[in-house]
């Protein structure tokens, strides 16, 4: 039930309101489990569909909590921001990301870094100052794209092996790229403690699932469950009461 902590959180980031929050979940989930579909992809499929929800009604329902950092962003952000933070970043990367908001990798990254930017002159002012690139870079040291940093995607554990490996043993050797990153993580935990989680799926949405996973998907009967149904028709009744006198004579 992993995949429903996720929607659970992603949900929560996209309404203030908890409980139209939770009706969104389960009119979505209600209607994908229907379908059933392997859980990461109704984890994807949900998270289109909430997506496409807020888009509508968000400015709505959220137009009380404006003074809260997190709801100020777009749609866009407060998913993305969600979904790569606490937990749920197990769940996605990148390139998924950029599949359920139609756009690419690289826009992916950027309107992620806007949204932490944001989110992090919030809680600290001075933090997007010093939260760029090194001012000098050396021979060795990786290109800062002041728009999708490596240091998020070395944070979002977004790189492959080659381009990891590389980046751990540069900084063992190198004290402003591993500034940068030290900065970096600053702000990435402090933009952690923003953004709403929760620690498991809500109960009622569980019990939801279950009962529709259940009932696409029955067990198969036992003999003597089958006979039920013709047991208690009358007339097999009566033919039954009638079989054991018949008996019970035949035996005297």
């Amino acid at each position: 039930m992993e995949h429903l902590k996720a929607i659970a959180n992603l949900s929560k980031s996209l309404w203030a309101d908890p409980q139209h929050a939770k009706r969104a979940q389960i009119e979505t989930i209600s209607a994908l489990t229907l379908h059933n579909l392997d859980p990461e992809l109704v984890l994807k499929k949900a998270a289109k569909a909430l997506l496409k929800r807020s888009r509508t009604d968000s400015s709505k329902v959220n137009r009380h909590e404006m003074n809260h950092p997190l709801y100020r962003l777009s749609d866009e952000q407060r998913f993305i921001v969600s979904a790569m933070h606490h937990d749920n970043q197990q769940h996605w990367n990148y390139d998924a990301l950029a599949w359920i908001l139609d756009c690419s990798s690289d826009q992916v990254q950027s309107y992620l870094w806007s949204a932490r930017s944001n989110l992090a002159l919030y809680t600290d002012p001075k933090m997007p100052l010093f939260a760029y690139g090194p001012k000098k870079l050396g021979v060795n040291c990786p290109e800062y794209d002041s728009q999708a940093p490596w240091t998020q995607a070395f944070m979002d554990e977004q790189m492959d092996g080659q381009q990891k490996l590389f980046l751990q043993t540069h900084l063992t050797a190198c004290s402003s790229c591993r500034k940068t990153l030290e900065h970096y993580r600053k702000l990435y935990y402090q933009v952690n403690e923003i953004i709403p989680t929760q620690q498991s799926a809500d109960d009622e949405i569980i019990r939801i699932v279950k009962k529709t996973q259940e009932a696409m998907n029955p067990k198969p009967l036992t003999f003597l469950q089958t006979l039920k149904p013709f047991i208690k028709r009358w007339d097999i009744q009566v033919m039954i009461a009638l079989l054991f006198i018949a008996t019970l004579i035949h035996l005297l």
